[in-house]
């Protein structure tokens, strides 16, 4: 017989500890409710729960999920059937307690410590806008039209800027991001070459279509560009990728020479992040392309491969469209998971029991840089133009910079949404997905998560973000 409670994981200590143990009330009448920020699934022979802010998880008996079905019940209810530990660690609260306060009360601690002042640690570099392709799902449409690319004096500030700015005891990560980052690999090679001579440590990765690269190309790559990752898309399988990707004349069985191209990197020792992007469409042409993926590449090298599907940028302006579509592409994931058991590299997956502010590369701004080909910074590759933190040559907007990274109340529903200690409050993004579909959306990826934990495994369906 189960126990009342089971501790299966104590969380994020420093959380627990900043937090602190609620006490007793005084007077055994006291209404009690449920924490906003608990969520819980059933496993088996009890409920667990898993507070979104302190990320303790525990395990409780049937009886007492009913404390988690509303609220207006009194510590001496609570007390009664032995269960003071789910009050005293927060996941039963006093019926007025202002827990989006504590919430943000914990964030800015963790943020204070984290933001490293005038150190950058990521950078998400765009050699040019220009691309090889003309997707129909583009969300670059318009820049590729009008198309910038990285010139030898914003090269050579870019180099600059990132000497300036290096952490002092980690290397620098750099994303190389497009159009098409190929379209410009001399500029890659240069910014590489010139980092290694000055003596600053990088790794990178990379965000492509892979029909640019090759078997000798590959291993360029992983020696002279540190490239540890690439992450390419598809459509689907030859007929439907083609048919969306719209390549433009010269390059020759666009399908089959990605594939080839997945192969040489593999082959390379660079892992490969497959993401088939999904719309209500193409949904089952994506189930046939993972079978086709699974029977082409080797057990050996599905060990560095993940394949994943995601929702097209373009579905979020259609909320009721995207609801189901998240609806089916959790079956299709489900699918690809069978199909790809592993081929992850072990802890590369965020803890779910560690407390993480920085939910997006944007918010908070300042640790990452995204450098457009003419010289400008942002602070997310998605940003608009009002945006901008500044440029290379004149630095970084500190006045901007304030104002992406200052606290924005956010609205009454996130308040009290179980999710906001896992989800970005930056509430400008401009690909952000509307309430009350971003919290489905959370809802199905907890779950996931929580179920893969306790079965002892990884998440069957993990997503990088934007």
């Amino acid at each position: 017989m189960l126990q009342t409670i089971k501790v299966l994981h104590p969380g994020d200590k420093t959380v627990a500890l900043l937090l602190g143990k609620q006490t007793a009330p005084e007077h055994p009448a006291e209404l009690l409710r449920p924490s906003r920020f608990v969520f819980y699934v059933f496993a088996g022979d009890g409920y667990a729960l898993f507070h979104t802010l302190t990320k303790k998880t525990v395990l409780v008996a049937p009886a007492l999920i009913r404390f988690f079905l509303g609220g207006g019940y009194t510590w001496e209810e609570l007390r009664t059937q032995g269960a003071e530990g789910l009050f005293e660690d927060g996941f039963i609260v006093r019926d007025g307690a202002d827990e989006y306060r504590d919430y943000w009360e914990v964030k800015n601690i963790y943020l204070k410590k984290l933001l490293n002042k005038g150190q950058i640690e990521r950078y998400v570099i765009l050699p040019l806008t220009a691309c090889n392709a003309r997707c129909v799902y583009c969300y670059e449409e318009t820049l590729t039209d009008q198309a910038l690319t990285m010139t030898d004096d914003i090269q050579d500030r870019l180099i600059s800027f990132i000497r300036e700015h290096a952490p002092k005891s980690k290397p620098v990560l750099i994303q190389w991001f497009g159009g098409e980052p190929l379209c410009g690999s001399q500029r890659i090679d240069n910014i590489c070459q010139a980092l290694a001579g000055a003596g600053i440590p990088f790794l990178s990765t990379m965000v492509t279509n892979g029909s640019l690269f090759s078997a000798a190309l590959s291993e360029k790559a992983a020696r002279d560009w540190k490239l540890e990752e690439a992450q390419i898309t598809l459509d689907g399988t030859k007929a439907e990728y083609e048919k969306r990707k719209r390549y433009l004349p010269g390059l020759s069985s666009p399908f089959e020479t990605v594939i080839r191209n997945i192969h040489h990197l593999l082959s390379a020792g660079i892992r490969v992040t497959i993401r088939l992007n999904a719309d209500m469409e193409n949904l089952g042409d994506l189930f046939a392309c993972a079978d086709f993926l699974a029977e082409e590449f080797s057990e050996q090298e599905k060990q560095g491969m993940k394949v994943y599907a995601h929702e097209l940028f373009s579905c979020d302006s259609d909320a009721e469209m995207l609801d189901a579509l998240l609806e089916r592409l959790e079956e299709l994931n489900l699918y690809i998971a069978r199909l790809f058991p592993s081929g992850r590299k072990e802890g590369e997956e965020k803890n779910i029991h560690r407390f993480d502010p920085m939910i997006c590369m944007a918010n908070p701004a300042g640790n990452t840089v995204v450098v457009a080909p003419d010289g400008r910074l942002f602070a997310c590759e998605h940003m608009p133009e009002e945006l901008a933190l500044g440029s290379l040559e004149d630095g970084i907007d500190l006045a901007r910079l304030k104002a992406i990274r200052e606290e924005r109340s956010s609205e009454s529903h996130c308040e009290s949404c179980a999710f906001l200690p896992i989800c970005s409050d930056f509430d400008r993004c401009p690909s952000r997905i509307p309430w009350p579909h971003c919290q489905r959306k959370k809802e199905r990826e907890m779950k996931d998560r929580m179920m893969a934990y306790l079965q002892g495994g990884r998440s069957r369906v993990s997503d990088p973000g934007c």
